[in-house]
């Protein structure tokens, strides 16, 4: 909590994100970090066996290797923050070491990820973080983690995929989608077009789960393209320091080639 005003800040410098949705993000982490017990005292992890003190590369502490992607053009603006550390706290909760290669658009927030760490009082390089593009990702596969987790396209999802099947690495890929939104006749459609604006527009539409398609029953569908029109005609785009209701800036040149 300490540091939420600094990353808060470092999110909305770099990714161009309102200052409200940076800020409701690292309250979703400090969530994530009490459900996986992060927040327990260390004579619990002590107790549990996490290797609270042990040099990272212990025999028995798994290096699980975290890469975000700078080439789709959602996932490096998303949650530089949020997604990565959703990674990663689970992963040291289970008494891993973790290697994360953060996206090369966002290099301060990647920076601020391991300083958490530390800041927290871990053990040196339990955590460490990579900064630079794909052949650095490349790199750190073929030195062969226990497991790799990536966030990124389809395309260098499945390059991700094949580096590790060739070393029986096991991977988990967080890859794009076409997600969709139904709205059925006896909807609240007051409530569902907020719903449909929100999901559409929030941090400028560059979100891996936003709306990207509306299914809506034709009964109602004139009244609801009416509802979000006119609270679409009241976003406006500007700075990500502003106050709501708003759009952020596009954050970077893979948006304008998505």
């Amino acid at each position: 909590m300490a540091s939420r005003n600094e990353l808060a800040d470092a999110v909305v410098r770099e990714s161009g994100k309102p200052r409200v949705e940076a800020s409701l993000r690292i309250f979703l982490l400090l969530s994530i970090q009490r459900n996986t017990g992060l927040g327990m005292p260390p004579a619990l992890f002590a107790r549990s066996g996490f290797p609270i003190t042990a040099p990272p590369r212990k025999p028995n502490v798994a290096i699980w290797l975290t890469i975000l992607s700078g080439h789709r053009h959602h996932f490096f603006v998303e949650l530089p923050l949020a997604i990565p550390l959703s990674q990663i706290i689970p992963a040291i909760a289970a008494g891993n070491a973790v290697v994360c290669k953060t996206s090369d658009f966002t290099p301060q927030c990647g920076a601020l990820i391991e300083k958490l760490f530390i800041d927290a009082g871990f053990p040196g390089n339990l955590v460490t973080v990579v900064q630079g593009g794909g052949e650095v990702g490349q790199a750190l596969i073929a030195a062969s983690p226990d497991k790799v987790l990536f966030t990124g396209s389809v395309a260098t999802g499945r390059r991700v995929a094949e580096a590790c099947a060739k070393m029986l690495i096991p991977s988990v890929l967080e890859l794009g989608g076409k997600d969709a939104m139904i709205v059925l006749a006896d909807a609240d459609l007051d409530v569902a077009s907020s719903a449909a604006v929100w999901g559409s527009y929030t941090n400028c539409g560059q979100v891996c789960l936003s709306v990207e398609r509306l299914f809506v029953e034709q009964a109602v569908a004139e009244k609801f393209m009416a509802l979000c029109v006119e609270k679409t005609k009241k976003l406006r785009i500007g700075p990500g320091s502003n106050p709501p209701p708003m759009l952020a800036r596009s954050s970077g040149p893979c948006t304008y080639n998505a």
